[in-house]
């Protein structure tokens, strides 16, 4: 029976628990067995009783179990903000490429620069990206959405790859990912890393 109250519970939640601990109780009423010492009215009073009381256990679980799904998907939900992102992200590249970090710092989401300092963004930027040169070529090759970042953090995300080759002739992968900061898209994260062919712009 412990067994069957174990699976009840993580198959329905709260009601399959309810349920379980209601028949445990009833199992043991009846196992006294003292339904012969009873009169007749008795007897149907407390059969009456258990059947009552089982059905109201049985709807007070369903209840709460549709309570709890409807909270939890209102929970996970994620509202993707109506404007593009696209724009958003271009931006931002622009201020990179023209050296104005500490605007393109404050441009970001809030929860990136709480994570991300302007020095730290300044100093790794600069010492990657100064030394390419002005963009000659930036071209979009992947678009992503997500409701949720690798790390756990509720979005929605959108996520923007591009070949981009620079004036020093090398080409490089630029990564922006995007997140809601109320209901519009600010940039969350930057990365740079070599192109690697067949990848890369011909």
């Amino acid at each position: 029976m412990e067994n069957f109250i174990e699976i009840a519970a993580k198959t329905a939640g709260i009601g399959g628990l309810a349920f379980g601990v209601l028949l445990i109780i009833f199992r043991e009423v009846i196992r006294k067995n003292i339904f012969p010492s009873l009169a007749q009215i008795q007897a149907y009073k407390i059969i009456r009783l258990i059947i009552i009381l089982t059905f109201l256990i049985s709807i007070s679980g369903i209840i709460a179990w549709v309570y709890v799904s409807n909270k939890r998907v209102n929970i996970t939900t994620v509202e993707f903000p109506n404007e593009e992102f696209e724009p958003v992200a271009f931006n931002y590249l622009s201020l990179i490429d023209n050296g104005e970090y500490d605007t393109a710092w404050q441009s970001m989401a809030t929860t990136a620069k709480e994570r991300l300092s302007k020095d730290t963004l300044t100093n790794s930027i600069r010492t990657i990206r100064e030394p390419l040169g002005i963009v000659i070529n930036r071209l979009t090759v992947q678009q992503q959405s997500a409701e949720r970042a690798s790390d756990g953090t509720l979005g929605p995300f959108m996520y923007l790859t591009l070949n981009t080759e620079f004036q020093d002739g090398n080409k490089w992968i630029e990564l922006v990912s995007l997140m809601s900061d109320k209901n519009q898209w600010k940039v969350a994260g930057y990365h740079m890393a070599p192109c690697v062919p067949p990848s890369c712009i011909p």
